[in-house]
């Protein structure tokens, strides 16, 4: 074929896939997404993660696919995702399921709450295995079990790069926080209030900390930090400043204040538990009667090893003598076994002539007897 009619056969034979971004007015009234686009970031991570969870434990438990076959994750996890969000009902006001509440008493997190348990259920329902299943979760049944299973973890991981990324669910779940909060307890009522909205997503200000959280979380936050820098737990006068997820290590190894035990207390120091700030001046103040330990128990670990070399020059010359024995006994066993040879031929020979003689006198009676 020419390269042109080749050319042409792959273009009329290929895959086209078209991307579509995801519109908020498609899914909510304008009174509703046009207002702060920010939310609370706690309520949304948590959301955005269920949302994940729940597509893929949807997606089925049977091994007719692996996380790297493309067809069956189009084939099966697109269309779970297109339920998935049916399922929120973004901007339907009737809310025949009574999932969000209009009572202003009701506090947002309940409504949230009442929201986990339906994506629960979703995902129960459509996991039941069918053809054409996604993935096959371990022996795991229900959507409870999934955070104990390592291969639903890794189903996630799939589903998330090639079906349901990251920047889409937050997208998603923070547009799902502002439907299911008419009441603004979790996201803010005021048009474009930019970075002096408390659920502005603000970086952790301690230094290393990768959490972008929004503002009204950052005190909350900073009291669980683990990069938080933090005096020593132990006692302020250790004056050490460590990071919180530190701190173990800290206490064990390198806190001034922890007990440690004099080195030379295994060959007789008496003061064998002390601070480890005291450590240095101990050695200092003590070292001639430690040099004398070390110098004690050296000696007594020379007359060991003299009582031991003259173990073994008596175990060499008891080697020797039973050597010498057993090359004795050797050769006297030789002897015996020589005569014994000897005595063993001669009655050979002397069975041999008395056999020979039977034989004679035998002929002869023979011959007598004819």
């Amino acid at each position: 074929k020419s390269k042109r009619n080749v050319a042409l056969h792959w273009v009329r034979f290929r895959r086209l896939v078209r991307k579509k971004r995801l519109n908020p007015s498609e899914l909510l009234q304008p009174e509703i997404y046009s207002l702060c686009s920010y939310c609370d970031s706690v309520a949304k991570s948590k959301l955005s993660q269920l949302l994940l969870e729940t597509l893929t434990f949807a997606c089925g438990r049977m091994e007719t696919a692996t996380s790297n076959n493309l067809h069956f994750l189009y084939r099966v996890a697109v269309p779970a995702k297109a339920k998935l969000i049916d399922l929120m009902e973004l901007g339907n006001k009737d809310d025949k399921n009574h999932v969000r509440s209009r009572d202003d008493k009701v506090q947002a997190s309940e409504t949230l709450n009442r929201l986990h348990q339906k994506l629960e259920d979703f995902a129960n329902t459509e996991s039941r295995p069918h053809n054409g299943a996604l993935f096959c979760h371990s022996n795991r049944n229900t959507f409870n079990d999934r955070r104990y299973d390592g291969i639903f973890q890794e189903h996630c991981v799939a589903v998330s790069s090639k079906v349901f990324p990251p920047a889409e669910r937050d997208f998603l779940a923070g547009l799902i926080v502002r439907d299911y909060d008419p009441h603004f307890q979790l996201h803010c009522n005021q048009p474009n209030c930019g970075s002096s909205c408390i659920f502005c997503p603000v970086p952790c200000p301690n230094e290393g900390c990768p959490v972008l959280i929004s503002s009204v979380h950052v005190a909350t936050h900073d009291k669980d930090c683990g990069f938080k820098v933090i005096p020593c737990t132990r006692s302020s006068e250790c004056g050490e400043l460590v990071r919180r997820n530190q701190m173990e290590i800290h206490l064990q190894k390198k806190c001034v204040l922890r007990e440690v035990t004099c080195p030379f207390s295994p060959i007789g120091c008496s003061n064998g538990i002390m601070l480890a700030k005291d450590l240095e001046k101990h050695l200092v103040d003590h070292t001639s009667p430690h040099l004398l330990l070390s110098m004690n128990r050296l000696m007594e670990h020379q007359s060991v090893i003299k009582k031991l070399n003259e173990r073994v020059i008596n175990l060499e010359k008891e080697n020797l003598n039973l050597s010498t024995i057993m090359e004795a006994q050797k050769e006297a066993s030789n002897s015996q076994i020589l005569k014994l040879n000897k005595e063993i031929n001669g009655l050979n020979k002397k069975l041999q002539n008395i056999e020979k003689t039977s034989k004679t006198e035998m002929k002869r009676i023979r011959n007598r007897l004819d």
